[in-house]
C-alpha cells in the first residue's frame, strides 16, 4: 500500500520535457520534486513507447478499501474527538464505511494517520498530608553530612493509594 500520492499529469509532462532536453535523472527528480525511482521508471516507459507520454500512470497493486475523502473525514473526526474509537467512527459513518470492517478502520487510524491509542498512566494519590510529611522528612535530614547519607541503605516503604473508579480508563489518540 503506497503512502505517496500518484504523479500528476503536470509532473509527468515536466519529467518528459526535461528528459528530452537532456537532463540527468537526478536533476529531473530534484526539479520535479519526485523520487529518482519514479523518474527512471518514466524514462524507461518514454524510451519504449516512442516518445508518447502517458496521461496518467496507475500504481500497481490493489486499490484501498477506503477512499481518500473518507479517510480525510475520519482524520477530521479524530482531531476533533481524540478519544473516539474505530467502532464509534464506523457507527457514525455507516453509509461511508458499510462494507469496511472495524479492524480495517483501526489499521488506517494507526498506520496512515500515525494515531496510536494511549491510556493515561495511573499516578499515586498524594494528599496534602503526604506532601507535608515528605517536606518534614527532607528538612529533618538536610543537615546530615554526605558520608552519613551514603552509608544508609535506603528503601522505599511508602504506601500510596491509587484512586479506583468504576469508570473505564480514558483512551486518547494523539500523534
Amino acid at each position: 500500500m503506497g503512502r505517496k500520492p500518484q504523479l500528476t499529469s503536470d509532473q509527468i509532462t515536466l519529467i518528459y520535457s526535461l528528459h528530452k532536453a537532456g537532463f540527468r535523472p537526478k536533476e529531473i527528480a530534484e526539479e520535479a520534486k519526485v523520487s529518482l525511482r519514479s523518474v527512471t521508471r518514466l524514462k524507461k516507459i518514454h524510451e519504449t513507447t516512442d516518445n508518447i507520454p502517458p496521461t496518467h500512470l496507475n500504481r500497481p497493486g490493489r486499490s484501498k478499501a477506503v477512499p481518500i475523502k473518507t479517510l480525510q473525514i475520519i482524520n477530521c473526526q479524530l482531531t476533533n474527538t481524540p478519544s473516539c474509537t474505530a467502532r464509534k467512527i464506523k457507527e457514525t459513518n455507516q453509509s461511508l464505511l458499510q462494507n469496511v470492517p472495524v479492524r480495517t478502520v483501526s489499521r488506517y487510524i494507526q498506520k496512515d494517520f500515525n494515531l496510536l491509542s494511549r491510556r493515561a498512566a495511573r499516578k499515586p494519590f498524594l494528599t496534602p498530608r503526604h506532601k507535608e510529611n515528605l517536606v518534614a522528612f527532607a528538612k529533618e535530614y538536610v543537615t546530615w553530612p554526605l558520608d552519613k547519607v551514603r552509608s544508609i541503605l535506603w528503601s522505599d516503604e511508602s504506601i500510596f493509594l491509587f484512586t479506583l473508579t468504576a469508570a473505564p480508563s480514558k483512551r486518547v489518540r494523539r500523534p
